[in-house]
């Protein structure tokens, strides 16, 4: 292609996780509804050069360091690595830049650089006109929350991150996401997680209506909570802070933290809860988001 080709990476949403059980070989297996907030998103671009190369903009550009953006095949950054990983398995020629628009912060729990590594991998099959082989397992391989990423539509995920199955419709409702400006490393929390294992959540086949879907959700929740609020007390403030908002019937950390959300049944009441919020912690990083 001879034009910029742009991809979204919305912000990764876990409505609820449950940690299942352990592999012998130490990951931990979950279960998990995962939504998309697309109104809160990366920018991938990728445009023709005359050699690889990868450029970042937005927010939180000055996040990443000289090592974050390394080129090379030996870089730790997820688009970097999904580009060397999808050229050395479909031959291609790396001839292009990729530019990240950084919108979403990191360590967050929303699965930012998920998002982005799952983004760049859709727009390279586009751009060359060829799939990734051995896609789910690929897809694994850069980490547990890329497969779903790049599902890229509600849905619930199982295992390590391999199993993922279609569920009914969300019905519509409100999202303010609240990332207190702390970053939480995954590995951490689960070193830190020491909770017994839970059952897999029993999702109906259908949700009549708002208040079914309520009373399905408020019957899950995040077993790494605790785990991610004894490294991080802001956790538990920033969710403290959304309960205490008229209208708010859910208020929980995405992930393995720091990011929380509040749910609200009506555009209004989250946007008031927003207004409300964030002059009263003028560092704390607010979105709203329409999900359903």
């Amino acid at each position: 292609m001879d034009e910029p080709l742009v991809f979204t990476a919305p912000a990764k949403i876990n409505l609820y996780l449950h940690v299942t059980g352990k592999r012998h070989d130490g990951f931990h297996l979950l279960d998990s509804l995962v939504t998309f907030a697309e109104d809160i998103a990366d920018t991938i671009t990728i445009t023709p050069h005359e050699r690889f190369s990868f450029t970042i903009s937005g927010p939180f550009e000055s996040e990443f360091t000289p090592e974050d953006l390394r080129e090379d095949k030996h870089s730790k950054n997820l688009i970097v690595k999904a580009a060397h990983m999808y050229q050395r398995l479909t031959g291609v020629e790396l001839n292009i830049n990729i530019h990240l628009e950084k919108n979403i912060p990191m360590g967050a729990g929303i699965g930012g650089g998920s998002a982005d590594a799952a983004a760049t991998i859709k727009a390279l099959e586009k751009f060359y006109g060829t799939p990734l082989p051995r896609k789910n397992e690929m897809l694994l391989n850069l980490g547990a929350d890329v497969p779903v990423c790049y599902h890229g539509k509600t849905a619930r995920f199982e295992g390590i991150g391999e199993d993922i199955s279609e569920v009914p419709p969300l019905p519509t409702f409100h999202m303010l996401l609240i990332w207190p400006d702390e970053k939480s490393p995954t590995k951490g929390v689960f070193k830190a997680y020491h909770g017994r294992f839970s059952r897999e959540a029993n999702v109906p086949d259908d949700y009549s209506d708002i208040r079914d879907f309520i009373g399905f959700i408020k019957n899950t929740r995040n077993d790494l909570s605790e785990a991610s609020r004894s490294l991080y007390p802001v956790i538990e403030k920033a969710e403290e802070v959304l309960w205490a908002q008229p209208k708010c019937f859910l208020a929980r950390m995405s992930g393995s933290g720091t990011s929380v959300f509040g749910l609200f049944e009506k555009e209004e009441d989250c946007l008031a809860a927003k207004e409300a919020i964030a002059p009263k912690f003028p560092k704390w990083w607010l979105r709203t988001a329409k999900i359903g």
